[in-house]
């Protein structure tokens, strides 16, 4: 059974029987309900019209449309199916092109649909399980793996909390069937989506999901979207699945900066370790030729939080601090790019404290709700950038686009510390529900998509509280350089990356005053971020091993993903994770041995490797090499040895030309 990230015929063969005819009226793989009546018994006597496929090399677009002939209103299918992978997208438009306010539309369920498996023999006793993770909650625990057993008659609901979408739980899931088949599902919504999965006594499996709350009328003209959906078909393991999903995401929706691969970034800041509301132009500058200085070789200089008048934690005023930048951050990003390194600066637009200029001046733009749960009475009184009025947009779009190029911003550290469902469902009307949400999250689609197309070559960092916003639509417009705000654990560093690369490519942490290379390991991911007091004199030897050493590994990380223990949990013996190249014939193993007094050894069964082929295996920190056929090395022929709790190796390998 395949277990790489290689598409297979078995696999193309499952999207394909799924999607025959798929979007034809009577068989659509969404749902609603409009005035009164499910959309299953209305659809098939709407007018629908399917638009010339347009194809590419890589992926086919279609649109379908459904339209009310008696009130006008008509449901767009904007739909890709995927050439090089089992995989198909597609998202909703709802629009009323009638005279009149159109009658409630409620309930929209972006994804209605049985994955089951129709006629499957003793069906009662057969096991779906739905796998999923936790989502972002600055907790040791953020992105465990977590599964739910489909027993028949059951349902199992999944939501986020607060209205950021992998706040608490991530919007991707996994259903497995009981013949080594599955589906693959993600939620493209940077808000407060709801998937349920339900199983009848047979082997239907519906899922549905869409926005928590829709029920809405639309006005003459007025259109909205719904979440964005896909669905990736599999057959095989479950680490197949996984691995087609990296793939999949790296090969079409990760950012492409400059039109080139995404390579993540080595970068530093002194923001955290001198005081956000401390840092000034001049530590500023001298951090950074203090790292100049010292060869230490990065790729980003960032300053985060703190910078902007009133300080940290009182967003909304956008300029400078008078007193510790009074020329601005323009001599800082001029300093740091005649050191060679890129600029990274922090904001968070869409939060608003009270005093700040946009509360004072700008309160039409705002938005914001005291009645929120008591754990949050904290942010009673903060308010919302509404990116759903034109005019914030606009306001926002211009603001910001203005300051990254005055600073010279080369990364765009987006960040947002508020639960913004409150002041969504506060804002609606009760025939208008959801409307402020889609808006809102529309807006800030724009606002993305605004920043990239005035500053080319812009990467955006999507920070949101440390990973509380990661979904299909963000990952398609920015990277999360900074995964959790439970960071410089060194365990809960290896049980996040063990975890969450079952599901992305793309996240990482990095490193906090550490001088330790087991923590410094445990911290590596697609890229590294180094949070120091360079002008305290951090360990600039013990920094620039530990950066060459991750300088010869760091491209592996967009590798296949192979974990090497199973049920991994904090105070674990062992946690050890494989990444492996197969276009380069390369890859590495990372293993942790964090409990016990005295010598253990870890015979891990390595994955994706030919099982004809030679591969050459070297361990970084004895030196030791060792030659190996694909085989052996899959059948625990590499054993690893530690002596000790907070012991770490790092073995590199690639394979060696045939005779």
């Amino acid at each position: 059974m395949p277990r790489d990230g290689s598409p297979t015929d078995a696999d193309r063969a499952l999207a394909q029987t799924w999607l025959a005819d798929r979007f034809a009226a009577a068989n659509v793989p969404f749902s609603f309900v409009y005035d009164g009546q499910p959309s299953a018994a209305q659809l098939p006597r709407w007018q629908q019209t399917a638009g010339a496929p347009e194809a590419g090399e890589k992926l086919t677009h279609q649109t379908f449309t459904y339209k009310d002939p008696a009130s006008g209103l008509l449901v767009r299918a904007d739909v890709t199916v995927y050439a090089d992978y089992p995989a198909v997208e597609w998202v909703l438009y709802f629009e009323n092109t009638g005279a009149v306010a159109a009658p409630i539309l409620e309930n929209v369920q972006a994804l209605d649909a049985d994955l089951g498996l129709p006629g499957l023999a003793d069906a009662a006793s057969q096991s779906f399980v739905l796998h999923y993770a936790n989502g972002s909650q600055a907790l040791a625990t953020d992105f465990a793996l977590k599964h739910y057993r489909l027993d028949p008659e059951s349902a199992f609901t999944l939501a986020p909390n607060g209205g950021r979408s992998s706040d608490g739980v991530l919007p991707f899931f996994n259903l497995v069937r009981p013949n080594q088949t599955g589906v693959m599902m993600a939620v493209g919504w940077s808000g407060q989506w709801q998937a349920t999965f339900t199983r009848d006594p047979a082997a239907a499996v519906r899922a549905q999901a869409g926005m928590q709350l829709t029920h809405l009328s639309l006005l003459p003209g007025e259109q909205i979207r719904t979440p964005r959906m896909l669905l990736l078909f599999w057959q095989g393991e479950q680490l197949h699945a996984s691995n087609l999903l990296r793939r999949l995401i790296l090969d079409h929706y990760t950012p492409r900066p400059n039109s080139g691969p995404y390579r993540g970034p080595i970068w530093s800041s002194s923001s955290g370790d001198i005081g956000f509301n401390d840092i000034t132009e001049e530590n500023q500058i001298a951090s950074a030729e203090a790292i100049a200085a010292n060869g230490l070789p990065i790729d980003y200089y960032q300053i985060d939080a703190g910078w902007f008048e009133n300080g940290w934690p009182n967003t909304g005023t956008w300029e400078p601090h008078p007193k510790r930048f009074p020329r601005g951050l323009k001599p800082v990003g001029d300093a740091v790019h005649a050191l060679g390194l890129g600029f990274i600066l922090w904001f968070e637009p869409e939060r608003v404290v009270p005093g700040t200029w946009l509360a004072n001046e700008h309160p039409e733009w705002l938005i914001g709700t005291t009645d929120v749960p008591g754990e949050l009475a904290y942010q009673a009184n903060w308010k919302l950038l509404n990116l759903g009025n034109p005019e914030a947009l606009a306001w926002a779009e211009t603001m910001i686009s203005g300051l990254i190029s005055e600073y010279g911003v080369d990364i765009y550290r987006h960040d947002f510390n508020m639960f913004p469902l409150y002041a969504w469902r506060a804002t609606d009307a009760p025939d208008r529900q959801g409307l402020a949400e889609t808006r809102y999250v529309e807006g800030l689609y724009a606002f993305w998509d605004y920043l990239m197309a005035q500053h080319p070559g812009l990467l955006i960092d999507n920070s949101a509280s440390g990973g509380r916003r990661l979904d299909l639509e963000t990952i398609s417009r920015s990277v999360p350089l900074f995964r959790t705000d439970y960071f410089w654990v060194a365990n809960a560093d290896q049980d996040m990356t063990y975890a969450l690369s079952q599901w992305l490519p793309i996240h990482a942490m990095g490193v906090h005053a550490a001088q330790d290379t087991y923590t410094f390991r445990s911290g590596m991911g697609t890229s590294v971020a180094l949070a120091y007091n360079y002008l305290a004199g951090p360990p600039w030897d013990w920094l620039r091993d530990r950066l060459a050493e991750y300088n010869l590994v760091r491209d592996y990380f967009y590798g296949d993903y192979y974990p090497l223990v199973s049920g991994v949990v904090d105070g674990g013996l062992w946690v050890a994770y494989q990444f492996d190249r197969p276009d380069l014939g390369e890859g590495m193993v990372l293993a942790f041995q964090r409990e016990g007094k005295g010598q253990a050894t870890l015979t891990p069964a390595l994955g994706g490797l030919n099982p004809a082929a030679t591969y050459e295996f070297t361990n970084a920190d004895t030196g030791e090499v060792t030659t190996l056929t694909g085989a052996e090395a899959a059948a625990g022929g590499l054993p690893i040895t530690l002596d000790g709790p907070r012991q770490s190796a790092l073995i590199t390998y690639h394979q060696l030309a045939a005779n």
